[in-house]
C-alpha cells in the first residue's frame, strides 16, 4: 500500500496540467536527497500517462534506497538527448552514496518512447544486433567508435573489458546516430562513467544487413 500510494503521488506531479514545454522538470528534495526528474507532455492524454507512470516507477526506485537508509544520499538528473514529434530519447541517471563507499554508485537508465502510444521502443526497432562478438569484431574492425561519458572517444580494451552482452540501453542522438550504453565498469574504468559504442546510420545500415 505504501508503495501503490507513493506512486500515486508522484504521478500527481507528473500529470500536472499542460505546460508549453514538452519536457519540464519535476523535483523532489530533503537532506541528502536531490532527485530531479522529466515531466513528459504529448498531445495524447493517454501516452503521456504512460510515460511518466514508468518514470515514477524509477523515481519511486531511487527514492526507495533513500528511504531504507541503503544509501546515505541520492541524486537524480536527466538529459533529453532527442525529440521529434513521434519519440522522445531520455537518459535517466541515478548517483547513490553508500556511507563510506570510495565513490558513488551511479547508474544509468536510457530510453526511448513512442509518444503516440507510450510504449517503450526496442533497440530491435532500430538496429539489430546478433549477440555481443558481433558488437565487438564491429568495435575492432573501427566500423563502431566508443565515447565515454564526456562525449570523448575512447580506446577499447578488449583484455581487461571485453564486451559481455547486448545492451538494451540506448539513445538516439539525431541525424540517425544511435549510443548503446553500458554501466561503468563495463567498457571502461569508473572514471570514463557510461561508455557507449556508437553507432552512425552506415553502421545502422550494416548491422541491419548482416542481419536481415
Amino acid at each position: 500500500m505504501k508503495k501503490i500510494f507513493s506512486l500515486a503521488l508522484l504521478l500527481t506531479t507528473l500529470t500536472a496540467s499542460m505546460a508549453s514545454a514538452s519536457v519540464q522538470t519535476g523535483s523532489i528534495q530533503k537532506v541528502n536527497l536531490d532527485l530531479k526528474y522529466p515531466l513528459v507532455y504529448t498531445q495524447n492524454q493517454t501516452a503521456q500517462k504512460k510515460i511518466n507512470q514508468d518514470i515514477a516507477t524509477w523515481v519511486y526506485d531511487s527514492k526507495k534506497g533513500y528511504d531504507t537508509g541503503e544509501f546515505y544520499s541520492v541524486e537524480t538528473e536527466y538529459e533529453v538527448t532527442y525529440e521529434d514529434d513521434s519519440v522522445i530519447s531520455l537518459e535517466l541517471i541515478n548517483l547513490s552514496y553508500p556511507a563510506g563507499a570510495a565513490h558513488e554508485w551511479v547508474s544509468y537508465d536510457c530510453i526511448v518512447y513512442n509518444k503516440k502510444t507510450g510504449n517503450r521502443i526496442p533497440l530491435y526497432n532500430y538496429v539489430r544486433i546478433r549477440n555481443a562478438d558481433q558488437l565487438e569484431t564491429g568495435i575492432l574492425s573501427m566500423v563502431l567508435p566508443l565515447y565515454n561519458e564526456s562525449d570523448e572517444e575512447v580506446e577499447y580494451d578488449s583484455e581487461n573489458w571485453p564486451v559481455k552482452r547486448v545492451s538494451q540501453d540506448y539513445l538516439l542522438r539525431g541525424g540517425g546516430t544511435i549510443d548503446l550504453v553500458y554501466q561503468p565498469y563495463e567498457l571502461g574504468p569508473f572514471s570514463d562513467g557510461a561508455i557507449s559504442i556508437r553507432f552512425s546510420p552506415e553502421a545502422i545500415n550494416y548491422f541491419n544487413r548482416m542481419n536481415s
